[in-house]
């Protein structure tokens, strides 16, 4: 019990290699203990998925005929299975399972999930069917149900589905299902036919929020900022957390509409509310630096991400940007900046952008030869990430054509 407890608190404090130590050992010492081998399970599954580890564990207990005839190893092995894109295995999983359980509507739920995932959409019809033939006339069934016709291109069918659903949530009192319902249907039929359908929320910021949400992904963000900003008018005694919301919402709009002045007010208004969010410090470093032109006055902004995140062990991201950050503000601060980009590639190769911030650096303290090799290096990268049919960044792209053409200028090379 003392590991499990010390793992628990390792878990909590993201020392997920360290907590298994602890789990595999005292798994070893009761190997029949179910809460010990779930809590390992979940330690291999996530943030950083160790499938090996993961299979082996739930593997050695189906293996085990003591354990083998709990289904829950068959349904955690079927999940491992779905994350990786394994569909075929995972279904075997659960109807393996679904023997040891045959009345478990748990397991035909999550039976029709995988199916789901699998965009296996006639499966997903024919399974639902048998469970609204036994009887089950729920709101997910009909979603799901929704999202299959969706997908077979059958739009009346599926807003017919999830209008079902949105009744048997509206009978029930349930507007978290019906939200549910309509973010789906948002996302695989229409955002116009969500929003035709939103008022059937009660009125609440909630409701508004999802508004501004759809709003949003139908790239209309004049309504999305709108939407949002109404909230704290109309509520204005919502919780923090709410209105950290609305303002990390309309500077996402604001940043869509390319109206830095107000995303910047967004930003610091939110940062009232998150302090120490590093995404959200650098997202305001980049925009003063990129978008209006201001190194100076975003240098205490990444600074702040910068201090934060080396205390925690650094994140590469961020310190990508405060270096960067001060190359651009010059002088000595350009100086330290080079040296913070220089440790960064140092230590992580593969990081394309930071090396080109780094090979910038190099530029604009007057060392061509050190800027003409770094530049070599990430056109090389580029190459090699163009070839595995990797994204790159536009920017980025354009960034090195413009500085492989000052080079050549400045040393002369072809």
């Amino acid at each position: 019990m003392t590991r499990i407890w010390l793992a628990r608190a390792m878990l909590a404090r993201g020392q997920r290699d360290d907590a298994v130590v602890q789990l595999e050992y005292a798994l070893q010492r009761a190997p029949l203990r179910d809460d010990v081998r779930r809590l390992l399970l979940e330690a291999y599954q996530s943030p950083q998925p160790r499938w090996a580890d993961f299979d082996r564990v739930v593997l050695d207990a189906e293996q085990n005929p003591t354990l083998n005839l709990n289904p829950q190893w068959y349904q955690f092995y079927a999940r491992g299975l779905s994350q990786r894109g394994q569909y075929d295995g995972a279904k075997q999983q659960i109807l393996a399972a679904q023997k040891l359980a045959p009345d478990s509507t748990a397991l035909q739920d999550e039976y029709v999930n995988i199916l789901v995932q699998a965009k296996d959409w006639q499966n997903v019809l024919t399974q639902t069917d048998q469970q609204l033939a036994a009887g089950r006339k729920d709101g997910m069934i009909y979603g799901r149900r929704g999202v299959a016709r969706a997908g077979l291109g059958d739009k009346t069918g599926a807003l017919r589905e999830f209008d079902t659903a949105i009744a048997i949530y509206k009978v029930g009192g349930n507007p978290n299902g019906i939200a549910d319902v309509l973010v789906t249907m948002n996302n695989t039929v229409a955002p116009d036919e969500a929003l035709a359908r939103v008022n059937l929320l009660p009125e609440s910021p909630a409701r508004d929020m999802l508004t501004a949400q759809i709003y949003g992904d139908k790239q209309d963000f004049a309504h999305e900022a709108q939407t949002a900003q109404s909230v704290l008018t109309k509520y204005p005694n919502v919780p923090d957390t709410m209105k950290a919301d609305v303002y990390s919402t309309e500077a996402t709009a604001y940043l869509s509409m390319s109206q830095w002045d107000k995303a910047h007010q967004a930003y610091d208004s939110l940062l009232k509310y998150r302090p120490n969010d590093l995404v959200v410090l650098n997202n305001v470093a980049y925009l003063l630096a990129d978008k209006m032109n201001a190194p100076l006055d975003a240098k205490s902004y990444s600074k702040r991400a910068y201090d934060i995140a080396q205390s925690q062990g650094g994140v590469p991201g961020i310190t990508d940007t405060h270096g960067w950050i001060l190359t651009l503000c010059g002088g000595r601060d350009a100086q330290q900046g080079l040296g913070i980009l220089q440790n960064l590639v140092d230590s992580n190769q593969n990081l394309t952008k930071s090396r080109y911030h780094l090979a910038v650096a190099y530029q604009r303290a007057g060392n061509m030869a050190d800027a003409a090799e770094q530049l070599k290096i990430v056109q090389s990268q580029i190459a090699q990430l163009q070839k595995n049919h990797q994204p790159v960044d536009a920017e980025l792209l354009d960034g090195v054509k413009k500085m492989a053409e000052q080079v050549r200028q400045k040393t002369g090379t072809p």
